[in-house]
C-alpha cells in the first residue's frame, strides 16, 4: 500500500526511516556527490541513496536505488558494507512542514564505478561532481563523515586481502588432484592385485569411486573461489587504474591454451569409472585376474634353489671343489640316517 503525503509525513514525524547511502568512488578514489533538489538537505552536496520501502529486502532496495539514482544495476556482490550511520535533520522534512524533523538510520555501502556524471539522472539532484577529501568542507556534514569512515588506503588493504584469498584458493585447487592421485594409487594397487579377495576388492572400488567424486567436488569448489576473487581483483584494478596483473591472457601455443581445470576434472572422474569397469570385468570375466595369479604361482613353484641345482648335477659336471663339498654333504646325510636307526633300535 502506497502512503499519501499526509500519511507519510505522520510516519516521518513519529518514526525513523531506514535508508541506503552509496559511497561511489572513481578510479582516483574520489566520492560522487549530487546537489539535492528536495528536503531534507536541499541545496547540499550529498551522496546518492534512498530509503528502503515496506516489503523490500536490502537486495531489492539496493537494486532499485542503483537504477533510480545512477542508472546502473547493483547487487550485494558489487558493493562493500561500510557501517550503519544515523542522520538527523532538525526541522527539515520532505513536506517542509514547520516543527517536523527527519531521522534516518542509514546503511552505507561502498562501490567503485567509473561513471559519466553528465549522463546521470537529475530527478533528485541538480548537479553531480566528484569530491576528494580536501573538499569535504563543501558537502553536507552527514556525507562528509564518509570521508573519515572510508579511507582511500582501505583500497590497498582490500586489494591485498583479495590477492591473499585468491592465492589460497589457487593452492587448494592444485593440491586436490595431488592428494587424490596418492589415494587412488594405493586403492588401485589393491584393486589390480591378483591376490586380493572379492570383498576387499569391492571395498577398494567403492572407495576409489567416492575419492574420485569427492576430489572432483573439491576441485570445482576451489576453482569457483579462485575465479570469483580473480574477477573482483580485475574489477578493482580497472576502476582504480592499477596495472592489470590479475587479468587472464590466452597462451598462443595450442597445447598451453588447453584448460587444465577441465583436463583434471576428466582425469579425476576417469579413476572412478575405471575402478567400476575393473570390478565388472572381475565379475563377468574372472579369469583375467585368476590367470595372472595361476601364472605367478606356477612360476614360483618352478624356481630351483642353488643348492637343489648343485645336488641335481652329475659329478662330472660339477666345478672344481664342488665334488668334495657334495661328498661331504652325502656323508653327513648318511651319518644322520644311521643315528636315526640307532635311536629306533
Amino acid at each position: 500500500m502506497k502512503l499519501n503525503n499526509d500519511e507519510f509525513l505522520k510516519v516521518v514525524e513519529n518514526t525513523p526511516l531506514v535508508s541506503i547511502d552509496l559511497i561511489v568512488r572513481n578510479v582516483k578514489g574520489h566520492i560522487l556527490m549530487g546537489k539535492r533538489k528536495n528536503n531534507p538537505a536541499r541545496g547540499s552536496w550529498f551522496v546518492p541513496g534512498g530509503r528502503i520501502k515496506k516489503g523490500q529486502d536490502r537486495n531489492e532496495a539496493l537494486a532499485r536505488i542503483g537504477d533510480n539514482e545512477l542508472n546502473v544495476e547493483l547487487t550485494r556482490d558489487d558493493v562493500r558494507f561500510i557501517g550503519v550511520f544515523e542522520h538527523y535533520y532538525e526541522n527539515e522534512n520532505f513536506a517542509e512542514k514547520e516543527g517536523v524533523s527527519t531521522q534516518y538510520i542509514v546503511i552505507a555501502y561502498e562501490c567503485y564505478i567509473d561513471l559519466d556524471i553528465d549522463k546521470l539522472p537529475n530527478e533528485q539532484h541538480s548537479n553531480w561532481d566528484w569530491f576528494c577529501e580536501s573538499r569535504s568542507g563543501e558537502v553536507h556534514k552527514n556525507s562528509a563523515a564518509y570521508f573519515k569512515a572510508v579511507k582511500v588506503g582501505d583500497i590497498d588493504a582490500a586489494y591485498s586481502a583479495l590477492n591473499a584469498r585468491r592465492d589460497a584458493f589457487n593452492n587448494l585447487l592444485w593440491q586436490t588432484p595431488v592428494m587424490s592421485l596418492i589415494a587412488q594409487a594405493f586403492l588401485f594397487t589393491i584393486i589390480l592385485s591378483p591376490d586380493t579377495e572379492t570383498i576387499p576388492r569391492i571395498i577398494a572400488v567403492i572407495l576409489a569411486v567416492i575419492t574420485s567424486l569427492a576430489s572432483l567436488q573439491l576441485l570445482v569448489k576451489h576453482r569457483y573461489g579462485e575465479e570469483y576473487h580473480a574477477k573482483k581483483l580485475c574489477d578493482l584494478e580497472t576502476v582504480t587504474g592499477r596495472y592489470p596483473v590479475n587479468q587472464y591472457h590466452e597462451p598462443k601455443h595450442w597445447f598451453a591454451g588447453r584448460k587444465s581445470f577441465r583436463i583434471w576434472c576428466f582425469f579425476l572422474l576417469s579413476f572412478g569409472i575405471t575402478a567400476l569397469l575393473i570390478q565388472l570385468l572381475v565379475i563377468f570375466w574372472p579369469h583375467l585376474i585368476t590367470v595372472n595369479r595361476d601364472v605367478n604361482l606356477s612360476a614360483s613353484s618352478n624356481l630351483v634353489t642353488p643348492e637343489q641345482e648343485t645336488l641335481g648335477k652329475p659329478i662330472g659336471d660339477l666345478p672344481v671343489g664342488a665334488e668334495k663339498d657334495r661328498d661331504c654333504e652325502v656323508e653327513d646325510g648318511n651319518l644322520q640316517s644311521m643315528e636315526r636307526k640307532d635311536v629306533i633300535r
